[in-house]
Formats: C-alpha cells, sequence, structure tokens
C-alpha cells in the first residue's frame, strides 16, 4: 500500500480573490499558455513547471502555497 497526499491547485480562487475577470485575463497577466491556465482552473494539471509557478505567483502576488491546496493523506491499495 503507498499513501498519496492529494495535492489541488486553487488557482481560480486566488484569481477571483484578486480581481481577474477571467482564465484569459489571468493567462495574458502571467505569460502562461491558456490552455495550461485551463487545467489548472479546472484542477486538472498533473505537474507544473517552476517557472510557471513563478509566473502565476508574480501576477496573482502570492507564494506559491497560496496556489495549492493539501488534504489528508489517503492509503492507495
Amino acid at each position: 500500500m503507498q499513501t498519496v497526499i492529494p495535492i489541488s491547485f486553487t488557482v481560480r480562487e486566488m484569481a477571483d480573490a484578486r480581481g481577474f475577470r477571467s482564465q484569459r485575463q489571468l493567462a495574458a497577466k502571467a505569460g502562461v499558455d491558456r490552455a495550461t491556465m485551463s487545467q489548472l482552473y479546472r484542477d486538472q494539471l498533473k505537474m507544473i513547471s517552476k517557472a510557471t509557478m513563478a509566473k502565476l505567483c508574480k501576477a496573482l502576488e502570492c507564494t506559491p502555497g497560496d496556489l495549492m491546496r493539501v488534504s489528508s493523506p489517503v492509503v492507495a491499495a
């Protein structure tokens, strides 16, 4: 058995709190591909590069920890 720590992205919530009206607006401000932004908004991105995380943090004026939510560990069979 393996312990998995679920991590989800909170980019949509952070963008809403910062007044961004759309994915497109945040993608343009951050310089991030719109397809990547769409996956982030839907919490479907499996990996994120440090460069992309840095761009998002700069655009949203936050830290990497602000863009992720860590849930309780789950034991997977």
